[in-house]
């Protein structure tokens, strides 16, 4: 017997409405680095992130860079602020 979605799901690629259209395609970004080691990181982008209210962000990439005085720690938020 084929799966029977709930009432609410009929559509499964449909899982959350789309915010409204941007009025520029571009994608804005910014990156922070540090050495201290990831949760470092990610607490100096959170509290970053919390002093940008509305922005959208369209993904977060963090990356690891081996260098002569050990690991450093990247991470770029690419995002769209909001619409006036």
């Amino acid at each position: 017997m084929p799966y029977e979605y709930p009432d609410r799901c009929r559509d499964p690629w449909q899982t959350a409405a789309m915010p409204p259209e941007p009025k520029s395609w571009t994608i804005k970004h910014f990156s922070l680095a540090s050495q201290a080691g990831v949760p470092t990181l990610l607490r100096r982008l959170a509290d970053l992130l919390d002093q940008q209210p509305g922005i959208e962000i369209q993904d977060v990439v963090l990356h690891d860079e081996v260098s002569a005085d050990g690991d450093w720690w990247s991470a770029t938020v690419y995002f769209h602020e909001p619409s006036p």
